[in-house]
């Protein structure tokens, strides 16, 4: 590895020259230079060149071997559009060498500090500054509350950070909605009780036709994205059932068909269980 102090001129197009003496001939393998504002694990990359073999091309990075003195030399092409945005001094670079389809392969070739050097005219003189320029933002503790999740948004144009709590960051994100009861037939009516779960809201139960209960509640069930389930019936007498769920064509509401095992295809208010539990889950769009 051989450790190389550059320097960066914003603005403009510029050839950045690294040389290895004594090497082999590698041109053959994927050549990466990343410029970012620290060595974090985590931090973006500000600039990124790859040679054609990475995904690049030679017009971003050109490596060249030259047998006779064996010397690889690297070429690095910035434009003026890589660094316009740039607005820290102080950055860190490296090159990295890869074999192609060796995952476990990875040589740093060179490394070291990136330092800008900052150029008085710019087409934002005066003006704001291009878009891409905002590649940071400060961000301070004392700006969220305890345990808020940061998130970025733009506003007006301009990327910003703010804080969410978990529970309006889960209030934003499209989740299924949920109806958990258990519902009491003893009289022939159904009789809700409570829900143990309600994010649908108050549904109308009502016997529609012998052996068919049917749920109303006005444009809460979209007929493609409604799930209904029946659990633990409990039978007074007579024997057990099965039933049919279903959600008719329209979004207003669920209907439910009780059938005898005996007559199938044939609702009948003779098998209606004495108890059973309901789930209705409606999914987003």
């Amino acid at each position: 590895m051989i450790e190389q102090n550059i320097n960066i001129l914003r603005l403009n197009k510029q050839t950045l020259l690294f040389v290895s003496e004594g090497s082999e001939d590698v041109t053959a393998h994927k050549f990466t230079f990343v410029v970012k504002r620290d060595t974090e694990l985590t931090s973006p990359r500000v600039i990124e060149k790859k040679n054609l073999v990475a995904g690049g091309s030679d017009s971003e990075l050109a490596v060249v071997y030259d047998s006779v003195s064996k010397t690889l030399t690297i070429n690095v092409y910035l434009t003026k559009s890589d660094t316009e945005g740039l607005t820290s001094l102080n950055y860190y670079y490296d090159i990295l060498e890869e074999i192609p389809d060796d995952l476990n392969s990875g040589t740093t070739l060179f490394m070291g500090s990136a330092t800008l050097e900052p150029t008085v005219q710019s087409p934002s003189d005066g003006v704001s500054l291009p878009e891409n320029s905002l590649r940071y933002a400060a961000v301070t503790a004392s700006d969220f509350n305890d345990n808020d999740i940061i998130v970025k948004k733009t506003i007006g144009g301009i990327p910003v950070f703010t804080g969410q709590s978990p529970a309006e960051l889960n209030a934003s994100l499209p989740v299924a909605k949920r109806y958990v009861n258990t519902i009491d037939m003893d009289s022939g009516v159904p009789t809700p009780a409570t829900p143990m779960v309600n994010t649908i809201g108050a549904i109308d139960w009502q016997k529609s036709t012998a052996g068919i209960l049917r749920g109303t509640l006005t444009g809460a069930f979209p007929n493609t994205k409604t799930f209904v389930s029946i659990n633990n019936i409990v039978m007074g007498d007579g024997e057990i059932p099965f039933y049919v769920s279903h959600n008719p064509a329209g979004n207003d509401y669920v209907e439910i068909e009780f059938q005898s095992s005996a007559n199938p295809g044939v609702p009948a208010d003779v098998d209606l269980p004495s108890r059973f539990e309901i789930s209705i889950e409606v999914f987003p769009a």
